[in-house]
């Protein structure tokens, strides 16, 4: 089973046998609105659906005051900037990816693989 590791802004393969392969870029997987609220929900639970060879997560909240952390967010965790975030991820940290924000606010959260 291959592996993923993140050089730089590259994104580098390791496959059974050690060898290193650089990846194509990756491509838009799907695309959700949310809303994060006062209560910190996973990306599952917010109706995120991130396939099993994700590579990165874009957040790009509609408005100030998302905060995001990898278990539970709140207000004392990351602020996603106003003008987004990608996180070079895997499944794993994806689906422990919470996203928080003290009144309602949307979020899109951007899916590539």
């Amino acid at each position: 089973m291959s592996r993923q590791v993140f050089v730089g802004s590259l994104d580098v393969l390791i496959d059974d046998a050690g060898r290193l392969a650089v990846d194509a870029e990756p491509r838009l997987s799907a695309a959700f609105t949310v809303t994060a609220a006062a209560t910190s929900k996973t990306l599952a639970a917010l109706a995120v659906v991130v396939p099993a060879d994700v590579r990165r997560v874009q957040l790009v909240p509609h408005a100030a005051g998302v905060h995001w952390a990898i278990g539970s967010a709140s207000a004392a965790t990351c602020v996603v900037p106003t003008g987004g975030l990608l996180l070079p991820i895997d499944k794993a940290v994806a689906d422990a990816v919470q996203l928080y924000a003290a009144g309602d606010t949307k979020c899109d959260v951007v899916v590539f693989a």
